[in-house]
């Protein structure tokens, strides 16, 4: 059996495909058959892509390209997309709505028909799974729900002994989180001017350091985006992480995945009541308003009672969402899909099936895979980026 992961290397993916990649490539053999692991990691310009080969299961993240999924399809391989953001609720005041929202219109149709072409879905919310169930982008049946977790092998994740003397709060993501982060800044203006042994930590993007113009140098520091491997290092340094999001759309059907990771290095977190970080509960303080936000930081600060007590209780939680407790998930998914290859006639009946039912299209050749001036994409037509296929040896 041989199984391709793909994807970018983005942040997304170093969390939930990639890691999934480590956790399979240690394995010899897949339900009695001999296994090879392969990661393909597309780089973000143009150029060609490798085509890999007798290729039985892929398994392609945040997918938005309908004429690869075609090529490997037509050479036999089930396909699986991992989906882990609603691209198509991002909203016209978010960072990324003409990237990869609604306001560039090529890529949202290429994701649409890209998540309606492959095979399977995986999805990390239950609310992702509802949402595209519902557009009719894919069966229900299709689609599993495999939640984020933490990679629990790293031993970055007890770097305990290198706290500060003073008590730093943090706060770690992408551009894609500037509006988001504007909810605490309030709190942090106001918490860092009298308590001068407070520092304030960003990780990952500049401009919203640059956003804390009313704190004092002294009381901040930026960090730059680190490798997803050493991010627990920088994450276990704080004794009060933030998750401030804004309660729309598109943020409700993301992930608790900071709460998580803040439970797995043992620091309570205050957090944006969404429904996600609502069901986690666990190890942190729920705040609704500026004023919430400024008394959970002032109760934390002044008590590392309460901090120990919420960052133990995130912990214990924590241990469910080990990854190594989450990967046979992802195990199962593959093994339906491998079963799946193996009758081609019950698999290509239900790709005609699944199109005639959400598209009303008679057979595979139809519009779902064709490009928008109506050409079947072949494998000439994968020449948008360039990609290398890494194999890890069996031992």
């Amino acid at each position: 059996m041989r199984l391709l992961i793909v994807g970018e290397g983005s942040v997304s993916e170093e969390v939930r495909s990639f890691q999934a990649y480590k956790y399979f490539s240690e394995l010899d053999t897949f339900k009695g058959e001999k296994l090879e692991t392969i990661l393909q990691v597309l780089p973000h310009l143009g150029g060609d892509v490798e085509i890999h080969s007798d290729i039985d299961v892929v398994i392609l993240s945040r997918p938005m390209w309908p004429p690869l999924i075609k090529v490997y399809q037509d050479n036999g391989a089930v396909v699986i997309a991992d989906q882990d953001d609603d691209f198509m609720a991002i909203p016209n005041t978010h960072v990324a709505y003409k990237s990869i929202g609604p306001g560039n219109p090529k890529r949202t149709q290429d994701h649409q028909i890209s998540l309606t072409m492959v095979d399977q879905l995986i999805v990390s919310t239950p609310i992702l799974a509802e949402r595209f169930a519902t557009r009719k982008l894919q069966s229900p049946e299709n689609i599993t729900i495999i939640p984020n977790a933490w990679a629990n092998r790293n031993p970055l994740w007890d770097g305990s002994s290198l706290k500060s003397s003073r008590i730093v709060i943090g706060w770690g993501g992408t551009i894609t989180h500037r509006g988001d982060f504007k909810i605490a800044i309030p709190a942090l203006e106001a918490v860092v001017w009298p308590k001068y042994d407070v520092d304030i930590r960003i990780v990952g993007d500049p401009k919203i350091y640059q956003m804390l113009r009313n704190v004092a140098e002294y009381g901040k520091l930026f960090i730059p985006m680190v490798e997803y491997k050493v991010y627990p290092l920088v994450l276990t340094m704080c004794d009060i992480w933030l998750a401030p999001l804004v309660d729309d759309h598109f943020n409700r059907s993301k992930s608790d995945i900071k709460l998580v990771e803040a439970g797995a290095a043992g620091i309570p977190w205050i957090a944006s009541p969404v429904p996600q970080y609502e069901a986690w509960k666990h190890g942190g303080i729920l705040a609704d308003s500026h004023d919430a936000w400024h008394a959970a930081l002032l109760a934390l600060i002044e008590s590392p009672e309460l901090r120990a007590s919420l960052g133990a209780s995130g912990r214990t939680h924590a241990e469910a969402r080990k990854f190594d407790n989450v990967f046979p998930l992802w195990e199962h998914v593959v093994e339906k899909a491998y079963e799946l290859k193996q009758n081609a006639d019950t698999l290509l009946l239900r790709r005609q099936q699944n199109r005639m039912e959400l598209f009303g299209m008679a057979d595979e050749s139809s519009n779902a895979g064709n490009k928008p001036d109506g050409r079947t994409p072949s494998q000439d037509d994968v020449h948008r980026r360039s990609g290398r296929g890494h194999k890890r040896k069996r031992k």
